[in-house]
């Protein structure tokens, strides 16, 4: 054991003491804070590492190893000076891409998702394009992110000031300066979310699912009221928000698997987060009942539970799309090929399916049935989630060859909706294939 803590340590000082992310930050918060800011950098940079590298050997292995599939969310609120984890955009890439390899490593069927800032405002959004630049810089590629992560607060944006402050590394001073009231604006909320769909699509995310693993009331009720927000407000906000989540669709921005819903999934903030400052006061709006027994419902709470009462339950499968491998099908004149078919099935309900739901596949070339073939396709969470039924092909000649797949072609599962159920794929078998120029922004 104490072997290892001297390896783990020994790492963490490789890192620390050379030029880099470390030593970049440890000179911007000595410059801002002087001596003891910079050099608590240096230590925590050590003490993190260190217990880094025992959690890899002794403890998140294990935890990785025994939940395998699981969604892993690396950091939290990165974008937060002081109070939150405080990184720069390329120090955060570098962390990803450590914790993404060392995941994937264990478990490659688990899913690993980037941590939430604060909230998708410009200045939020100029931070992520600089983790995701840091990324391709140092390492070759795309960030691989298997779900896109947000918290969805409105706060007002100012440096060293109290709200949300401006992330490290971003040189500016102000962001969005919201006001108070404005922060439980359902409308402003809706704008952050499509302004953000609108960056992922633009950066080739969309067919990423976007999760808000936090959003609410973020201030204490007796704050909102001595800035003027009424309770009737606070209900109203509440209720227009998640109904906006559970609702909100955009075919140009939104996620295909998830009937081109905005939003996959989202988590209220908070639980049971009743704690007080020094003079008794709550420090946090929102929480749904109180941490400590009776565990009393909170008025929130109880509208909370009412609200999604309400939503009815929803079992939504959806043919999103289908590709073959190879993609081209070039032969030489007289011969044939075998090409493998994969069809993404997703469910854009709120429900599982809870049963295996079959999958339909028919050759109709030629404008007749040819053959029918089915696969079962195992029980699909609702959100979006999907999964992949492929076949194998054989024998297919030069021309054209339309396939026809359907999901639950006989409806034994009662669905929401079924006109997205089906989709035709057209394959060509050709003798010369013509290769152009891609051009990509």
């Amino acid at each position: 054991m104490f072997a290892t803590l001297l390896t783990g340590a020994f790492i963490a000082i490789s890192f620390s003491a050379p030029p880099g992310p470390v030593a970049m930050e440890t000179v911007r918060r000595g410059l801002r804070g002087g001596f003891r800011p910079a050099l608590n950098v240096q230590l925590g940079s050590i003490i993190g590492d260190s217990a880094w590298f025992l959690a890899a050997l002794i403890g998140l292995g294990p935890l990785v190893q025994a939940n395998p599939g699981r969604l892993w969310l690396i950091g939290n609120e990165m974008d937060r000076p002081v109070y939150q984890d405080d990184m720069t955009p390329e120090m955060y890439a570098q962390a990803y891409h450590e914790a993404y390899t060392f995941i994937k490593g264990l478990d490659p069927t688990a899913r690993v998702g980037i941590g939430g800032v604060i909230q998708p405002t410009p200045v939020r959004l100029q931070y992520l394009d600089r983790i995701l630049a840091a990324y391709q810089t140092a390492y070759g590629v795309r960030m691989p992110i298997d779900v896109w992560n947000t918290h969805v607060y409105i706060l007002r944006e100012v440096k060293n000031e109290w709200g949300a402050s401006i992330p490290p590394g971003i040189d500016v001073i102000t962001g969005t300066v919201y006001t108070v009231p404005q922060s439980v604006d359902a409308a402003i909320f809706a704008g952050l979310i499509t302004e953000l769909r609108s960056w992922l699509k633009a950066r080739g995310y969309q067919h990423t699912p976007l999760i808000v693993t936090e959003y609410g009331v973020l201030f204490p009720q007796w704050f909102l009221q001595s800035e003027g927000v009424t309770t009737a407000q606070i209900e109203q906000f509440l209720g227009e928000v998640i109904h906006y989540l559970n609702s909100a669709q955009d075919r140009a921005l939104g996620y295909p698997p998830d009937n081109y819903r905005l939003v996959q999934q989202a988590a209220l903030y908070s639980l049971d987060d009743d704690s007080t400052d020094e003079d008794g006061y709550y420090r946090w709006g929102g929480f749904l009942h109180q941490s400590t027994p009776l565990y009393t419902q909170t008025a929130i709470g109880a509208q909370y539970n009412s609200l999604l009462a309400a939503l009815p339950p929803q079992i939504d499968l959806i043919a999103v799309h289908a590709q073959t491998d190879p993609g081209v099908l070039i032969v030489q004149p007289g011969e044939s090929i075998t090409t493998v078919v994969s069809v993404w099935i997703g469910n854009g309900g709120n429900t599982s399916s809870g049963v295996p739901a079959a999958v339909r596949f028919r050759d109709v070339s030629g404008g007749q049935i040819r053959w029918t073939w089915e696969a079962d396709v195992s029980p699909l969470d609702g959100c979006g989630q999907q999964r992949v039924v492929s076949f194998t092909w054989p024998n297919l000649a030069i021309g054209a060859h339309v396939l026809q797949i359907e999901v639950n072609p006989n409806r034994y599962l009662e669905e929401t909706l079924y006109h997205n159920n089906a989709l035709t794929l057209t394959l060509v078998v050709g003798t010369h294939a013509l290769y152009l120029p891609v051009h990509s922004r």
